[in-house]
């Protein structure tokens, strides 16, 4: 059905009056010729024309006298209701192109409730095919997230402790101390143990291709084990002297057993080893953190009672080693003495 806008306070506007003045007729007549125009210019094409307006007809639709209709519409053209081209005043202004015929418009002049509706739906599968790309492209970035998670936490981890490594040292400043260590006597004694270690491991660990330096395996959140060779064992022996380094790499690999969940990255292992190392080296006094000295006997002459042990044990083992070169070298010396005699007493026989 055609249709267009009749705006409220039409009936009462001061302009139809003065029409209805200088027509002489009613106002009523006025409002009825009125909308007798606008019906006329909403089915004229194009919209809002009113020539040839059917005034005579007019007047006999709207009981009217003869003229009367003509005369009204010179009144509304006088006032401005009607453009000198004969269309409707600011038409294209009050009816707008969505006014007019609803349903199958041969003008075009307005969009039917299809085509609202169709244009509706494909703005909507527009945003949701942009949406579903939002969410392909969310999903990405949460999986980028997601590894990158684990290593922020290791980052905060380590940021913390050397937080608490900076107040150590800052509590340290204040009473310096300086300790002399005999190095080269502490890296033999190291090399010794490692040495030991690798036969103890080479006798007893089976053959299934593990590397023979490593000394203990960490395992990994991929499921995996990082192997620690004697080198690093050593290196960190070197960095935290108050620390065992091998308990405590035992001690790591059953906490990492226990816990699965806060096992670390290939590459985050090595943060973790040495935050876990250098915790263990300041929760440690400053008395004991210290190197022990070695005096010139062998022995510690300020350690704790560990460190006074291990010192006893490489002492030990340093002495077993040096009779052990004594009686190599002593072997031949023996034996060509021992061949003498037997010559000695054949003669004499």
């Amino acid at each position: 059905m055609a249709w267009f806008k009749w705006f409220e306070g039409t009936a009462t506007d001061p302009k139809f009056a003065w029409c209805a003045r200088q027509a002489g007729v009613p106002l009523a007549s006025v409002i009825a010729v009125w909308a007798l125009l606008l019906e006329r210019a909403s089915e004229a094409d194009p919209r809002g024309s009113v020539d040839g307006a059917p005034c005579e007809a007019w007047d006999v639709v709207l009981g009217l006298a003869d003229g009367a209709a003509c005369a009204i519409l010179e009144a509304m053209r006088v006032i401005g209701l009607l453009t000198e081209d004969k269309r409707v005043a600011k038409w294209e202004k009050r009816q707008t192109a969505r006014h007019g015929k609803a349903y199958g418009g041969d003008r075009g002049a307005a969009a039917t409730s299809t085509s609202r509706v169709q244009k509706h739906r494909a703005k909507i599968r527009h945003a949701a095919h942009e949406t579903d790309e939002t969410l392909h492209e969310t999903h990405e970035t949460h999986e980028t997230l997601h590894e990158t998670h684990e290593t922020l936490h290791e980052t905060h981890e380590t940021l913390h402790e050397t937080h608490e490594t900076d107040e150590t040292l800052h509590e340290t400043h204040e009473t310096p101390y300086k300790i002399r260590v005999d190095k080269k006597r502490r890296e033999d004694i190291k090399t010794e143990e490692c040495a030991e270690r690798n036969a103890l491991r080479v006798s007893s660990t089976p053959a299934s291709g593990t590397v023979p330096d490593t000394v203990i395996n960490l395992p990994l959140v991929t499921g995996g084990e990082h192997p620690v060779t004697c080198g690093e064992v050593e290196q960190w022996q070197d960095l935290y002297p108050a620390v065992d380094v091998m308990q405590e790499l035992r001690e790591m690999r059953g906490w990492l057993l226990g816990n699965p969940r806060n096992r670390k990255t290939q590459a985050g292992i090595l943060r973790f080893i040495q935050g876990w190392l250098r915790r263990e080296q300041d929760r440690t006094p400053a008395a004991i953190r210290a190197s022990p000295v070695i005096s010139q006997s062998g022995l510690p002459t300020a350690a704790t009672e560990w460190q006074y042990q291990k010192q006893q044990q490489r002492a030990m083992a340093a002495s077993l080693l040096e009779a052990r070169e004594k009686e190599r070298s002593l072997s031949p010396a023996l034996e060509a003495s021992i061949d003498r005699n037997t010559e000695q007493g054949a003669a004499h026989a």
